[in-house]
């Protein structure tokens, strides 16, 4: 389970394989009932070419995906508004080696404050 945590992951010849032979971790994300929240997802690595894709658990298509972020090939990047269920983010490298690409990431999920809660105080 994912929420409002850094993850350190590691992906390589030992992961689950999708369909084009990626390298894949998956983790779950539980939105709570009640109201939209916006969530920034983060995926950041210095020796993987990253992927990052979202799913509405039971889905077999990404409602968002995301590869090489303003250019860089080690960053993939979500801002998403979600309604309350549970997601599933895909974790994988874009055009693995055929030895098996290994590699750490970091992983950061973070709900996005609204700037209509900040108050000023004087």
């Amino acid at each position: 389970m994912v929420s409002d945590s850094g993850i350190l992951g590691e992906l390589g010849a030992a992961d689950s394989e999708t369909s084009g032979s990626d390298f894949v971790d998956r983790y779950e994300l539980q939105v709570p009932k009640g109201p939209e929240i916006t969530y920034e997802i983060d995926l950041r690595s210095a020796s993987l070419d990253t992927v990052l894709r979202l799913y509405r658990q039971g889905e077999d298509d990404p409602i968002a995906e995301n590869d090489d972020y303003r250019g860089d090939v080690g960053h993939s990047h979500l801002t998403e508004r979600l309604s309350s269920g549970i997601y599933e983010l895909e974790v994988s490298i874009f055009e693995p080696d055929v030895t098996g690409a290994m590699g750490t990431y970091s992983l950061n999920v973070n709900q996005v404050i609204p700037v209509n809660n900040v108050v000023q105080l004087d």
